[in-house]
């Protein structure tokens, strides 16, 4: 039933494919070229014949063909049968426009195709394909009618509890998606009320110890103290991890590393939550860094450094 209805319509949007876009074109030139100038009814009809050459209209190609062919032959022109052709052929097309226009109208103004609070509840899809094959079947039969048979039976229920399972499944993981991506981006707070935030970005690259020294030295000079900051703090973390103390992991936060290297045997000369301290109020809380924090930082690097020393 519905490889019928598809070919119908198809054969309703062929229609205009068939008969051209340009009959409507061809008709008004048609009216208007002068037969007495031979040269000018000459070029007209040669380029009429270019454009239908692939037409499936006959009459209207042989027509052309003769009118040329006399044209040619210096005899006299009457293209009023070609004038009487396009003038058909345009009132053709427009009755089957018109035809399908009404058919579609009809179809959609059939109760299958609206809403109605009675059809809750019930089939809609079997009587929907019900009503199609009525309005679509109708045609006339020699012989006996075969005895009518009924569409299959569809229950909807099913399939809509699978769609709206579907739709929540999909709600929940937008949800879950936003949530981690508010997380990613503000941080969330722990248990102990301190914001997580990962200690590297994600997108941000991996640097030797060197490299962070380097850039923290960089950072100063260009008077970058907050960026200092945090390139001193990182690189007593990297210290830890080369002395294998610690692990840094660069999605843990400040805190989840204080709690590692309080658990560890790091050396105790360093005050390490003073420092992760001062390091989530001057980055993550976005206060400004004095030369004397820069300072600060970097001696405790070096303590850090002599102390590993010693004990090695």
């Amino acid at each position: 039933m519905i490889a019928r209805l598809i070919l119908i319509c198809s054969a309703v949007l062929a229609v205009p494919l068939c008969f051209g876009q340009s009959d409507s074109e061809w008709l008004d030139r048609a009216r208007t070229v002068n037969v007495d100038d031979r040269e000018a009814a000459r070029q007209f009809l040669e380029a009429m014949q270019e454009e239908y050459r692939g037409s499936g209209d006959e009459y209207l190609r042989n027509g052309i063909a003769d009118e040329l062919q006399r044209v040619r032959s210096r005899r006299s022109v009457n293209i009023d049968a070609l004038v009487e052709r396009l003038e058909l052929r345009l009132r053709f097309e427009k009755s089957v426009e018109t035809n399908a226009t009404e058919r579609a109208e009809e179809i959609l103004s059939d109760s299958v195709f609206r809403d109605s609070d009675e059809a809750k509840g019930e089939n809609w899809i079997a009587r929907a394909l019900s009503r199609v094959a009525e309005l679509f079947g109708r045609r006339e039969r020699k012989g006996p009618e075969p005895p009518a048979v009924s569409p299959p039976s569809i229950n909807a229920r099913p399939l809509a509890y699978i769609l709206l399972a579907a739709l929540g499944i999909a709600i929940v993981a937008l949800a879950v998606m936003a949530i981690r991506s508010v997380r990613m981006g503000k941080g969330s707070k722990r248990s102990d009320g301190h914001v997580r935030r990962s200690i590297l970005d994600a997108d941000e690259p991996d640097r030797t110890l060197d490299e962070w020294l380097i850039l923290a030295d960089k950072l100063q000079s260009e008077g970058r103290f907050r960026e200092v900051v945090r390139c001193l703090y990182i690189a007593i973390l990297l210290k830890l991890d080369g002395a294998r103390l610690i692990r840094f992991e660069r999605s843990e936060t400040n805190w989840e590393h204080l709690a590692k290297i309080e658990n560890s045997a790091a050396p105790r000369s360093i005050d390490y939550r003073r420092l992760t301290k001062k390091f989530d109020v001057i980055w993550y809380g976005d206060h400004e860094a004095s030369v004397a924090d820069c300072a600060d930082l970097r001696t405790q690097y070096e303590e850090l450094t002599e102390a590993l020393k010693a004990s090695a």
